[in-house]
């Protein structure tokens, strides 16, 4: 994780408040790719932390499916949890979307299942994600 910043002098106006507390809460975007696909489309995905908390704003992904997995990788190392995080997510395998999940794996990769059983993809159609957020715990 970054070093928090120590305060210098106390802020005097909202302006300095919003910087210092930017600088101290870890926020960006990474590219994630879509992957199980016969392509392997890509998104910015958008993230924030504060205390050990993490949350991730998911784009819209679908593409073709060739494979029973779906994967999004890209993740920064700083945003790997110490364990698995598993949240319930929708997701579209074959065209229908359901409710599935999604495993926040220690290496940063986003696993997803087709259901919250933890049923595998239909390697054909349509599958993918749609625009999701999803938090979790570092620890």
């Amino acid at each position: 994780m970054p070093e928090i910043p120590l305060l210098k002098e106390v802020p005097r106006d909202i302006a300095e408040w919003t910087r210092f507390f930017r600088e101290v809460f870890l926020s960006g975007d990474f590219t994630g790719t879509l992957t199980g696909c016969a392509t392997s489309p890509t998104g910015s995905l958008r993230y924030e932390t504060a205390h050990n908390v993490v949350t991730i704003q998911i784009p819209a992904f679908s593409a073709t499916s060739n494979t029973t997995a779906m994967t999004i990788t890209g993740m920064p190392a700083t945003l790997f949890p110490a364990r698995q995080q598993i949240i319930t997510v929708a997701v579209t395998d074959s065209g229908t979307t359901a409710l599935g999940t999604v495993t926040v794996e220690t290496t940063g990769v986003l696993t997803f299942a087709a259901d919250i059983t933890g049923a595998a993809f239909t390697a054909s159609g349509t599958k993918g994600v749609p625009a999701a957020t999803i938090t979790y715990n570092l620890q």
